[in-house]
């Protein structure tokens, strides 16, 4: 009798582990994903700062939550194995593909320029340098026209060459770990000469 009983015991606690053991494995992944997506990725500035990010937020811990729940059914038959594995693999392959297009989306707020959407917060910028440049022929323009057009958060660089003049520099957003800068370059007469975006 007693042995019946600690043969029962030992397939239990196998079960009780490989749940737990799960669990604490899906949760420390959770945790990463969210904090590795939002956080360090950095391009996605509409996902993380946009006043629609609550919808770049919630379907990833949803789909997370489901995953785990799908991961405990899992364990318990085949059938549940293959299927999570389907899903599971789906998750990851649509990952990219579902953050590339959610930043599509809800960037289009902040792809239309002015100099007020412009200062609101410079993770947005990088999103209107398209209609920026569209809208107004900087090249050429006076240096005195561009400060008033964009206002404020530039920085005046003098440049390693003195005859080439100087340059403006407006931070427009993150690319990965690195800031982009959007750089007005003018010569000694107040006229700008070129613009480019850089990454440092």
């Amino acid at each position: 009798m007693e042995e019946k009983e600690m043969t029962n015991k030992k397939p239990r606690r196998r079960t009780a582990l490989k749940v737990l053991s799960l669990l604490i494995f899906l949760i420390a992944v959770a945790l990463l994903t969210i904090c590795g997506t939002v956080r360090y990725t950095c391009g996605y500035e509409a996902i993380y700062y946009g006043k629609y990010s609550a919808f770049g937020i919630y379907p990833p811990i949803i789909g997370l939550i489901a995953s785990i729940v799908l991961f405990i059914v899992a364990v318990f038959g085949k059938k549940g194995r293959k299927v999570c594995g389907i899903i599971c693999a789906a998750i990851i392959v649509l990952t990219f593909p579902y953050i590339d297009g959610l930043d599509y989306i809800l960037s289009k707020p902040y792809k239309t320029f002015s100099t007020s959407t412009w200062n609101i917060d410079y993770h947005f910028r990088h999103y209107m340098i398209d209609d920026l440049e569209e809208k107004y022929d900087l090249v050429g323009m006076d240096i005195e026209d561009v400060k008033k057009l964009l206002s404020k958060d530039s920085t005046m660089y003098p440049m390693e060459d003195a005859n080439d003049g100087n340059y403006l520099c407006y931070f427009i957003g993150n690319e990965y770990l690195w800031h982009k800068t959007y750089e007005i370059y003018y010569n000694s007469e107040g006229k700008v000469t070129s613009t480019k975006i850089s990454v440092s």
